[in-house]
């Protein structure tokens, strides 16, 4: 993960930090995107995405974020349930995450 980005989502806990620090990052993307010629933004390099295909990755797994963070609590609560379990911090979801894709999950979308 580029550091930039970890070091935010490590140091937040608050709905508007999170945005703010979503914005930022959506933000430095973007000025680094815009600085690719056209070849290096759609080339894969051994086997790995491209840019493009980061930021279309970034986009739809954003998107429903958006969404959740414009509903009230109670409207989350409504869609998905109460929490059965303590949050977790961002070095044991990517722990899980890890865990999941080396037993065969897959990104899907």
């Amino acid at each position: 993960m580029i550091p930039l980005l970890k070091n935010y989502f490590q140091a937040v806990m608050h709905k508007d930090e999170i945005i703010t620090a979503f914005s930022t990052a959506a933000g430095a993307l973007h000025r680094f995107i815009e600085t690719q010629p056209d070849e290096v933004f759609e080339k894969c390099y051994d086997g790995k995405w491209s840019a493009g295909q980061h930021l279309d990755h970034m986009i739809r797994s954003v998107k429903p974020l958006n969404l959740a963070y414009r509903l009230p609590g109670w409207g989350l609560r409504l869609a998905f349930g109460k929490m059965n379990r303590e949050a977790r911090n961002y070095d044991s979801l990517v722990e899980r995450y890890k865990s999941k894709l080396s037993k065969g999950a897959v990104a899907t979308g």
